[in-house]
């Protein structure tokens, strides 16, 4: 089955924004409302848009602003998508690993959103890789498990790595 061009991109676009949730303005309400549930697969989030009657202003005011960069990324990166990852089904990092396998023949500005990404991702993993080691050693790298890993971790981190995740 071929997915929509909106599909495709606007999944893309939510990997790339969505915010750690575990973590600033959303982190008592995703405790409070979504605590049984498993993070990763944007299952969080899900919880949290379920719940929106019920969250904080601040977080609310979060979860908007991510809105906003998924469709500015969406924007950006629909082209990409739409010509290298038809027929790719979104979820669990297809269409970022589809993307990457073009990276060097991505557009200009879906380009510059890998670069940002690359940018955070090193970030975190310069700042937390003591903690990774020590807090996640069982844990196969991929998917997004060490970062749920070091996000479900978050109070018993290094202060650099808290503020890397937070970024």
């Amino acid at each position: 089955m071929t997915l929509s061009r909106m599909t495709l991109s606007a999944a893309l676009a939510a990997a790339l924004a969505t915010p750690a949730l575990a973590q600033g303005p959303c982190a008592a309400d995703a405790q409070r409302l979504c605590s049984g549930i498993a993070p990763g697969g944007g299952r969080v989030h899900a919880c949290l848009k379920s719940n929106a009657d019920r969250l904080s202003p601040a977080c609310r005011q979060s979860l908007a602003q991510a809105a906003q960069r998924a469709r500015e990324i969406h924007e950006r990166c629909q082209g990409d998508v739409w010509q290298f990852c038809q027929g790719i089904m979104p979820g669990q990092g297809r269409i970022l690993a589809c993307l990457k396998s073009h990276e060097a023949e991505l557009s200009p500005p879906c380009a510059e959103e890998f670069g940002r990404a690359r940018e955070k991702v090193k970030g975190i993993r310069q700042a937390c890789a003591a903690d990774a080691s020590q807090l996640c050693a069982g844990i196969k790298p991929g998917q997004g498990r060490l970062y749920a890993c070091l996000v479900s971790n978050r109070d018993r981190v290094s202060p650099p790595c808290q503020q890397a995740l937070a970024r």
